[in-house]
């Protein structure tokens, strides 16, 4: 046994010249000292000296004479204090939390700024996305060309009336960025079916083109578009960003 090894077994424990090769693995396998490839000590991987059945610490134990107090010494001698570890454990939090911490603040905050509805109302040209029914942020919109009444077929210059979806959006747009109201629905297929009209479809919110946007900041637009509802980019940015696919949007006249 190398002197290293002898020098870092505790007092307590029985006299390195009693304790067999295997059991020298064993110490070395805990952390103390190092094994030597040239010597005829056993390699770490070479358990085919292991009893069934008998861990290390009971074979320890039984080389120490029975003596039970003494295995308990051994083994905390390299077993990492209950506090050493907890200030570990701390200290990666404090570790993460410093490198995430911005990230993680600006999702919390998003998370808490995310609409649960978007109400549209037609008459006030506003669009409002909504939280536990308070209003978070209000848009001025624009509408189409004829926007009393709730849409009927393709062409009328509508916007539709009701409670619809979020069911889609897109980037590539004509008007910046773009998403989709689940309309025509159900009752609105059945209606022009019934009508004999084709109901229309593609009703979106999305941004204007140059030339459409409101002529001073917080002045109301002029209705522009075939049904859809406009606003401007910014606000097109800021709706993208706290109202997610699958949220209801409800249209009131």
């Amino acid at each position: 046994m190398s002197a290293k090894l002898a020098a870092n077994l505790p007092a307590y424990a029985c006299s390195p010249n009693d304790l067999p090769q295997d059991i020298t693995r064993w110490a070395l396998r805990s952390g103390s000292g190092t094994a030597n490839r040239n010597s005829a000590m056993p390699r770490f991987d070479q358990d085919d000296d292991i009893e069934p059945g008998i861990g290390y610490n009971m074979r320890l134990m039984r080389f120490c004479g029975g003596d039970s107090q003494g295995l308990m010494n051994v083994i905390q001698r390299f077993r990492p204090p209950a506090f050493v570890i907890g200030l570990f454990f701390v200290l990666a939090l404090v570790i993460c939390a410093i490198s995430v911490g911005d990230g993680v603040t600006k999702a919390w905050a998003e998370a808490l700024n995310r609409a649960d509805r978007i109400v549209v109302l037609k008459g006030d040209r506003r669009l409002n996305l909504m939280r536990d029914g308070e209003i978070l942020k209000s848009y001025w919109i624009a509408l189409g060309s004829s926007p009393v009444g709730h849409k009927n077929e393709r062409g009328d210059g509508r916007t539709p009336e009701g409670v619809y979806l979020i069911e889609g959006r897109t980037t590539d747009s004509l008007y910046y960025r773009a998403m989709k109201i689940s309309y025509p629905n159900e009752a609105d297929r059945e209606r022009a079916r019934q009508l004999g009209i084709d109901p229309g479809g593609n009703i979106l919110i999305h941004a204007v083109p140059e030339g459409f946007e409101p002529t001073e900041a917080g002045a109301r637009m002029i209705d522009w578009t075939n049904g859809c509802i406009a606003v401007t980019n910014a606000d097109m940015d800021e709706i993208w960003t706290h109202a997610p696919d699958g949220i209801p949007v409800e249209i009131r006249p």
